[in-house]
């Protein structure tokens, strides 16, 4: 995906979607702009632009943003067919577990990379809780070889999907000095800027315009700045011409922001009122500085999952070929099949009911899946009502349905239940393992 066709009209376009950051941030340049548009587009001096033609052409980058978004999440499915399986059933599961809108957000990476430990900023939103900056990983010939002997090993496994991982994921990548080397390297393997969201874009306003200057129409790499406070925003505004941040998503991260929508999870969660993840990462990561592989996919926050996200599993290495075993390990140890000894249960925020002679499973906001059963749909009924009960393995609800049915063909019994695991609707006990 690329934005080259939007190339003529950048200019209008990108001062436009200025006035739309506007609204997102300035309460009172919201209010004028509802009264008077016309006076609220002259005090910004964006009186010019064309009004007929330029917000539906804005429409088309905003679509055309989101379809890279989608490429991103399809594109990231990694070469391994076991962590493939396991990543697709993951991604389901979160299409029924979050709703639409938010389901659609997460790209569920396959891979991100950290280059420093903890993180200098310390924002009170930080939906992931990161501790203070404790260690940078930074571009030493001994590192340089690591980085390069771990990317490697990462690509050879994971495959051509690994470019649309990210240089960053909790942390601030700003606070490593040699960023930029590291994202030079990235595109010198992958032809693509890995992503990045900085909270410190008026750090130093000079590096700032130097990493946007690698943000190109013909590619396919957008990036993020989370903006603190209305004064940083109006900082960043003065400082950075509309074109310069076409392809920057400005992010109001204060609470009277009119455009501002905190999840309810990390540091941003009180009171125990969690809501919502932040997590885009359905694979691994893998921090340099601790030289540490995390299995995580995302959850929604809570109490027991305060961060919104699960980790699977942890390993350390010391340096690529033990990367390359401890990575190989923990995808054979995904779970992607059901055992026999498995005691099955639905999701407890999923229901189900029977529509058009069909059975549909849907979660709380609505958004669900039918399943066109025909002759099988009392089965298929009858199975959803034993694993609600979710105490019964797979060769147990088959004996309950021919005891209670008289239907004796466990080949179709064992499929459905099956069907239900690879869509995500089943209890996955290696994430939600009971504790103790």
């Amino acid at each position: 995906m690329n934005f080259i066709k939007f190339a003529e009209d950048i200019g209008e376009l990108s001062r436009y979607k200025r006035v739309m950051e506007y609204i997102s941030f300035d309460n009172d340049f919201k209010k004028l702009y509802i009264s008077d548009r016309d006076e609220a587009l002259r005090s910004i001096e964006m009186d010019d632009i064309d009004f007929e033609r330029i917000p539906k052409l804005y429409d088309e980058f905003v679509a055309a943003k989101l379809e890279m978004r989608d490429g991103v999440r399809e594109n990231s499915t990694p070469d391994d067919y076991r962590f493939a399986k396991w990543r697709k059933r993951q991604i389901k599961r979160c299409e029924m577990l979050y709703a639409k809108p938010q389901s659609d957000a997460v790209v569920h990476l396959s891979a991100a990379f950290e280059l420093s430990k903890g993180c200098s900023v310390g924002c009170k939103f930080c939906g992931l809780n990161i501790g203070p900056l404790e260690k940078l990983f930074r571009a030493t010939d001994e590192n340089k070889k690591l980085w390069s002997d771990v990317v490697d090993a990462a690509a050879g496994i994971i495959g051509d999907s690994l470019g649309q991982s990210s240089c960053y994921y909790g942390t601030e990548p700003l606070d490593n000095p040699d960023l930029e080397y590291y994202l030079d390297d990235w595109f010198g393997r992958f032809g693509r800027y890995g992503q990045i969201t900085t909270a410190v874009a008026t750090r130093n306003i000079d590096r700032t315009h130097g990493l946007l200057k690698s943000l190109s129409l013909s590619g396919d790499t957008i990036y993020r700045f989370s903006v603190k406070s209305i004064d940083e925003f109006r900082t960043i505004i003065r400082e950075f011409t509309p074109e310069e941040l076409f392809l920057v998503e400005l992010l109001p991260q204060f609470e009277d922001a009119p455009g501002n929508m905190f999840a309810k999870t990390g540091r941003n969660a009180e009171n125990n009122e969690y809501s919502g993840s932040i997590s885009c990462l359905t694979g691994f990561l893998i921090n340099m500085c601790e030289k540490s592989i995390r299995l995580i996919t995302p959850v929604e926050s809570s109490e027991r999952f305060p961060l919104g996200q699960i980790e699977v599993m942890k390993e350390y290495f010391a340096d690529g070929e033990e990367f390359t075993e401890k990575l190989k390990s923990m995808i054979s140890r995904m779970k992607t099949i059901l055992s026999p000894s498995d005691v099955l249960s639905l999701y407890d925020y999923l229901s189900y009911t029977t529509e058009d002679g069909k059975v549909k499973i849907y979660n709380k906001t609505g958004t669900g899946m039918l399943f066109d059963v025909s002759e099988h749909k009392d089965i298929l009924l009858k199975i959803l009502e034993l694993l609600r009960e979710g105490k019964y393995t797979r060769k147990q609800i088959a004996d309950k349905i021919e005891s209670d049915l008289g239907f004796t063909d466990t080949i179709v019994v064992f499929y459905i239940i099956n069907e239900f695991w690879a869509k995500g609707l089943i209890t996955d006990s290696q994430l939600f393992y009971k504790e103790a």
